[in-house]
Formats: structure tokens, sequence, C-alpha cells
């Protein structure tokens, strides 16, 4: 774990949603601009943080469907059923899902490229963090230089939309009217 984690761990809310709100702002109504850098970190309709059989069903296959993706940094209490690092199509990445629907991903980054470059063409010499101390910078970008934008699950207690397209973004604030937007604290 690093120390930008250790930090963030000691700044980070409790999950008890009787206690205290999130420090963040929330995220709607959302501002016209392309990506948004997102947190669902203290919403009142998730039964557990990092579902994302639920996460992508909101976003939306249609869309997320023609992405490629590289899942990797992988840390769950079951035996996962994508291998560290994984890259695959969209139809591929909803298929397992499907087939695993329950299962937490604890940690775990969630990159999306563009329907040009195929899973084969993913450069896996360069893997995102899930405790990157970058998440808690002003303004973060994916970590992986083709990515379009990344989901990040950490350590159970929230979900990070880093450069998450406008589109994708509404539905996730629509579905979570507790979502907020990740800024510098």
């Amino acid at each position: 774990m690093t120390n930008g984690s250790l930090d963030r761990i000691k700044r980070m809310p409790s999950t008890d949603h009787n206690e205290h709100p999130s420090p963040y702002p929330l995220a709607a109504p959302l501002p016209e601009q392309d990506t948004h850098n997102l947190i669902l970190d203290r919403c009142r309709d998730i039964p557990f943080y990092t579902d994302m059989t639920r996460i992508m069903n909101i976003l939306g296959w249609d869309d997320c469907r023609h992405y490629s993706w590289l899942v990797n940094d992988i840390d769950g209490d079951w035996e996962a059923a994508l291998p560290d690092p994984y890259a695959c199509s969209g139809a591929e990445l909803a298929r397992v899902l499907a087939e695993h629907p329950h299962e937490q991903y604890i940690w775990a980054v969630f990159s999306a490229f563009a329907s040009d470059i195929a899973p084969q063409q993913i450069d896996l010499r360069t893997l995102p963090d899930a405790e990157s101390a970058d998440f808690w910078q002003d303004n973060p970008k994916p970590q992986h230089p083709q990515a379009l934008f990344e989901i990040v699950c950490w350590d159970s207690t929230c979900t990070l939309f880093i450069g998450l397209p406008d589109k994708l973004a509404r539905r996730l604030v629509a579905a979570f009217p507790d979502c907020r937007r990740l800024q510098d604290l």
C-alpha cells in the first residue's frame, strides 16, 4: 500500500451511511463537459460498492460493449473469474460479468479503450494501479496511456470513474443521485 493510499484511508469517510456525509460535492447537476471524474462513496442505493455487473448495466452495455477492456489489479474474496491482467472485448466482458453477476471486486481497475484498439493491441507493460495516489489529486486522468476512461474498484469502500464520457456520466448520476464529483479536498 502506498503512502498516498494510507493518507486516503485516513481521510476516507466511514462506510456507515448514517454517520457523516461524503466530503465530495454532489455531481448533479453535471457541468457541460466531455468527461467527468466521479465517485460513489456514500450512496444510499448501493448495498455494496464495486458491483461491476450493476455498474455496467447502468452505464449501458449498448455503449460499453463497443469498447475494448483491460481489467487488472484484481482482488476479491473469491476465486476470480478473470485472470490478472485480462484484456478483452466488450462482448467478452459482458459475458463474464453475466456469468458471475454477484462478484464484488475489492480492488480492480477496469480500463476502457477505443473500439479500434483490439484487446491484443493493448499495451500490458503499463498496468493501472487501483491504489494510485493520483486519484486524489486535482483532475486525475486515466493511468493507462491508451485508455479513454477507467472505473476503479477501491477497497470496497467506493467506486471511482476517471474520465467517464458525459453520456455515461449522466446515466450514472441519474441512477445514483448521491454520486459525487471527485476532486481534491
